[in-house]
């Protein structure tokens, strides 16, 4: 009996939603992962051999889809600060010369 994306979902997309919502914490993302999940599926499931067991293949490419959210999404900043330093900013102050030249340590200085 051959497998379908259907079949798949129909099984498994509870467990998926679950993994994401775990993991990401919020509801409406986990939605759009797991839908991200069966839309790969239904694109692979005609060279899916079943040499494993299902879950496996499926938990496989919903942590792919998550690696590849958090490659894709900006990194978030702390209230009030940006999330890229620009070169002023991190310009080196008399403080952090004399920090970063002594013995070619760090050394804190009060």
């Amino acid at each position: 009996m051959e497998t379908t994306a259907a079949d798949l979902f129909e099984r498994h997309h509870v467990a998926i939603f679950r993994f994401f919502r775990r993991v990401t914490g919020s509801p409406d993302l986990a939605e759009d992962l797991t839908q991200d999940v069966f839309v790969r599926v239904v694109k692979a499931v005609a060279e899916y051999q079943p040499r494993g067991r299902e879950p496996g293949w499926l938990f496989q490419i919903a942590r792919t889809i998550l690696i590849d959210h958090h490659r894709r999404r900006p990194e978030p900043s702390a209230k009030g600060f940006p999330s890229k330093l620009s070169s002023a900013m991190i310009a080196p102050t008399p403080c952090i010369r004399l920090v970063t030249t002594e013995r070619g340590g760090v050394t804190l200085i009060a």
